[in-house]
């Protein structure tokens, strides 16, 4: 009586392990994915913060341009007063409004490849009836199904 035994792998067994191990390195890239997109829009938000931030010091240095309403309503769309290097409060305010929502739009992608503004990205500053303002940055972060929208906003009393 002779026993015949084979050692070694079965092409069955071979082509589980195989499957198993694409089926591990695909969930690895998926975690790689996901963690490359949170770290972009993790990066947008700190910018956004930055951003309302530093439009609240522009303010707070110009306090006659407060007093004089030039901040109660940036809507993000203004244009560049050509004042510098003097300006008046009004000017000053003037010029902080577009040179704030020129950097809102360059560090949140508010800019097409010709260097249009393409309208995802949002800075407006609203004077409130307590005299707080309102600073809102809005852009498009990365989402599983493309992009979607979010903002910061910064209430404050200058």
């Amino acid at each position: 009586m002779s026993l015949n035994r084979e050692s070694g792998f079965t092409m069955i067994e071979l082509l589980v392990a195989l499957l198993v191990l694409a089926v591990g390195l695909l969930g690895m890239a998926s975690l790689q994915a996901v963690g490359m997109r949170q770290t972009i829009n993790a990066q947008l938000t700190s910018q956004a913060v930055n951003l309302a931030r530093d439009m609240a010091e522009r303010m707070r240095a110009n306090p006659v341009g407060i007093k004089a309403g030039a901040y109660d309503a940036v809507t993000g769309s203004e244009q560049d007063p050509g004042c510098q290097p003097v300006c008046s409060p009004l000017q000053q305010a003037a010029l902080d409004a577009f040179e704030w929502a020129d950097g809102v739009r360059r560090a949140l992608g508010g800019y097409d490849d010709s260097g249009n503004d393409n309208g995802t990205v949002v800075s407006l500053v609203t004077a409130n009836a307590d005299g707080t303002f309102t600073i809102r940055v809005g852009w498009n972060e990365l989402g599983e199904e493309g992009a979607q929208g979010n903002s910061f906003v910064l209430r404050f009393q200058p």
